[in-house]
């Protein structure tokens, strides 16, 4: 028993160390994925459930899929070619609001479902 104790610490040690960030995920689009979506979107970034950023909009708080590329922090996010937002920050750019899908399959995970979901092909300002 005395020999497990150490594999097992050793484990727990380990496993802590993978342990998903303590950080609101970011939903993104895959690389070239090809869908052309040019209607204008424009809100504050926040974070639904606890769990996803999204944007705040004229449909309330809605999960929002980012640029590709794009990574979390518990700070905000960072989306290529554009920079850091911080929650509340404004963003507008094209992409539109659709239904909880995403044209190209990128998943939504349920404890981030919201009515509409604010797809963000490109950030202007």
């Amino acid at each position: 028993m005395r020999r497990a104790l150490p594999i097992v610490v050793a484990m727990a040690v380990v496993l802590a160390g993978c342990a998903a960030p303590d950080y609101p995920q970011v939903l993104s689009a895959p690389d070239s994925d090809g869908v052309i979506l040019t209607a204008e979107v424009v809100g504050n970034l926040v974070v639904i459930n606890d769990t996803c950023y999204g944007l705040s909009s004229v449909y309330g708080n809605v999960v929002a899929i980012f640029p590709a590329g794009t990574t979390s922090s518990d700070l905000g996010i960072t989306i290529p070619e554009y920079g850091d937002l911080a929650i509340g920050d404004r963003i507008r750019g094209a992409g539109a609001y659709l239904e909880p899908v995403h044209p190209t399959g990128t998943e939504i995970p349920q404890e981030c479902a919201t009515q509409k979901v604010a797809h963000l092909m490109d950030a202007v300002d």
